[in-house]
C-alpha cells in the first residue's frame, strides 16, 4: 500500500537525514582546535613538522664566531696585537716614558746655554794685553736619564776667541758626562756630573811675543762640574751651571778652562 506524502513533509525528512550523515562523519573525523576542517591526526603531525624546521632555521642562523669562541675567552679583539706607532708626548706635557736621543735613556731633553769661559794660567807677553776669558761661550746639549736620579749627557762646546798675547786663544770640543741630579720640590733640582771632554785648541800670538808657544793642540781631558735647575712648566726650565774641562793649549798641560753659562732647556 502506497502513502503519498505532502511536499512539505518530504522536505524535511530530506534534512532530517542530511543531519544524520553530518553527526555520523563528525565522530568518524574529529576536527582540530586550532585548523578548522582538519583531521587531528594530520594537525599535530603538521605542527611537529613546524618546530622541527623552527629548530633547523635558529641552528643555521648561528654565528660562526660564537660557535668557534673557546669556552671562557671573549671575541678576538685584532687591536691587541696590532703594533702602535711611536708618539711623542703632546707639549705641555711629560711622562716617566717619554722620548730621548740618547740610548737605553728616557725622560730626554735638550738645551742651549751661552756665558762666560777662563782659561788658566798661560804664558804672555809683556807687549800685548794678556785677557783670560772670553764672554762669547756658546754650549749646545741632549741627555736623557737612565732612571729618577741618574743620567747621560752629551755636550758640544765653543768657548770664542779670547785675546792675549797680540793673537786669539780659542777652543771647542765635545764632552759626555754621567749626571746625577737631586730634586728640591716640583719646581727646581739640583746636579752634578762629571765625565770626559776632547777638545780643539788653537793659539795665536803677535810678533812681539818671543818666546810665547802658539799652533793648534786636541786631546782628551777628564771634566766635572755642578747646576741647578728652576722648572718654568712641565717641558720649559732655566739652568746654571758651572763646569771645568782640562784642555791642552799650545806649550801648555792641561789647562783647567773653566766655563760659567745660563741657558734654557726642553725636556720631551
Amino acid at each position: 500500500m502506497s502513502h503519498a506524502h505532502h511536499p512539505f513533509v518530504s522536505t524535511l525528512i530530506a534534512i532530517a537525514a542530511m543531519a544524520g550523515i553530518s553527526t555520523a562523519h563528525a565522530q568518524t573525523y574529529p576536527r582540530s582546535a586550532t585548523q578548522p576542517g582538519m583531521p587531528a591526526d594530520a594537525a599535530t603531525d603538521s605542527s611537529r613538522s613546524s618546530t622541527t624546521t623552527t629548530n633547523d632555521a635558529s641552528r643555521m642562523n648561528e654565528t660562526p664566531s660564537s660557535a668557534n669562541t673557546p669556552t671562557g675567552s671573549s671575541t678576538y679583539d685584532n687591536s691587541a696585537s696590532t703594533p702602535m706607532a711611536f708618539e711623542s708626548p703632546a707639549a705641555g706635557t711629560r711622562s716617566d716614558d717619554s722620548y730621548s736621543w740618547l740610548p737605553y735613556t728616557t725622560r730626554g731633553y735638550v738645551g742651549i746655554n751661552g756665558g762666560r769661559a777662563e782659561i788658566g794660567d798661560m804664558a804672555c807677553s809683556p807687549f800685548y794685553s794678556c785677557d783670560d776669558s772670553s764672554d762669547r761661550v756658546i754650549k749646545v746639549y741632549t741627555g736623557g736619564m737612565f732612571n729618577e736620579h741618574f743620567g747621560l749627557e752629551l755636550a758640544y762646546f765653543n768657548t770664542g776667541n779670547i785675546d792675549r798675547s797680540g793673537g786669539r786663544v780659542r777652543a771647542h770640543g765635545g764632552n759626555l758626562s754621567l749626571v746625577a741630579q737631586a730634586p728640591l720640590g716640583t719646581m727646581a733640582a739640583v746636579y752634578a756630573k762629571v765625565g770626559a771632554t776632547y777638545a780643539w785648541t788653537k793659539t795665536s800670538v803677535g810678533p812681539l811675543a818671543v818666546g810665547i808657544p802658539s799652533g793648534d793642540e786636541s786631546d782628551a781631558g777628564p771634566s766635572y762640574g755642578v747646576g741647578v735647575r728652576l722648572n718654568a712648566t712641565r717641558n720649559w726650565a732655566f739652568v746654571l751651571e758651572w763646569e771645568r774641562h782640562a784642555l791642552k793649549f799650545a806649550g801648555d798641560d792641561k789647562n783647567g778652562t773653566k766655563l760659567t753659562t745660563l741657558g734654557v732647556q726642553y725636556r720631551f
